[in-house]
């Protein structure tokens, strides 16, 4: 066996197989770096691709749905869906208020109206604004000038064929704001005031009602008078005073912070009231309050 420097055949074989491999791999590393080093240079580039694209996604879709909105036909804010007002951007809390608040008798008679809405600020507004508008039909002054043109060509004829103008005017406990729009006197904002003073109340029992909403003086008065009617039978909504709470009551327009609070406490004291005139009872209650107040009371 022959021996090179101190080593076998078969040692300086692999020595030297070993310097051949190191060699070659100095050579590839230094001449060729792009085919050794390109899996890292590539992956180094995915990723800012990647990154580059996940930033740009949330402005991507932003977009989209800028698009999607813009196709959206112009809706009347008093005929939108719950799901109408979702699908423009409402969160579901303001859309359950403003269908709630339709659904008791208000109504927008123009856009701005729905600033007045819990919770829907300028911003939000802003953001929906494009996307509204207020159908300006006014069906109640052509209806109520065809009347009064009816009116004026039948005025000679005999009684029996002259329309019955009680058939033609709004009921009060019926109509909503824009039937009242044409009576001189009224406008957006007083004949919003009707109806929802009308519904705090929970209804008109005598026309001598309207006096307590602000705004209403005597010209205006005999103006809603003349124009309009109150039907007796009109159902009048009724609070049960066994077991409505204080806050609820508080919001009787009738109803003051002392008067609920002994009302209250005088139930919890001799139970459940039977008939209207055990409030009688109670020494801050007068025959007034109790005419006022007892046809939205009940005791069941």
């Amino acid at each position: 066996m022959i021996e090179v420097f101190g080593f076998s055949q078969s040692e300086s074989k692999g020595f030297i197989i070993f310097f051949l491999l190191v060699l070659v791999f100095f050579i590839l590393s230094n001449f060729l770096p792009d085919l050794v080093f390109q899996p890292e240079i590539s992956h180094n580039t995915n990723s800012i691709k990647i990154q580059d694209y996940i930033k740009e996604v949330p402005r991507q879709l932003s977009q989209t749905q800028r698009n999607s909105l813009n196709e959206k036909t112009v809706s009347d804010p008093n005929t939108m869906s719950f799901m109408d007002w979702r699908n423009i951007g409402l969160d579901q809390i303001l859309a359950d208020r403003i269908i709630s608040f339709r659904l008791n008798g208000g109504r927008f008679i123009i856009k701005e109206d729905l600033k007045k809405i819990y919770g829907l600020n300028d911003s939000i507004y802003n953001e929906i604004d494009s996307y509204l508008a207020i159908a300006h039909i006014e069906p109640s002054k052509k209806r109520y000038s065809a009347f009064n043109n009816n009116f004026n060509k039948n005025r000679f004829k005999k009684k029996s064929e002259i329309p019955n103008i009680h058939e033609q005017l709004p009921d009060l406990n019926k109509c909503d704001s824009s039937d009242l729009l044409f009576i001189k006197g009224i406008g957006p904002k007083r004949a919003s005031r009707i109806i929802k003073y009308r519904n705090r109340l929970g209804g008109f029992k005598n026309i001598t009602q309207l006096k307590e909403v602000y705004g209403i003086d005597s010209i205006v008065f005999n103006n809603l008078i003349s124009n309009t009617t109150l039907n007796e039978d009109s159902a009048i909504y009724k609070i049960n005073l066994n077991t409505v709470s204080f806050e609820e009551l508080l919001k009787h327009p009738y109803m003051d912070y002392n008067t609920c609070k002994v009302i209250i406490n005088y139930r919890k004291q001799h139970g459940k009231f039977e008939r209207l005139e055990e409030l009688k009872q109670i020494k801050i209650i007068d025959s007034d309050f109790i005419t006022r107040m007892g046809p939205y009371l009940q005791f069941l």
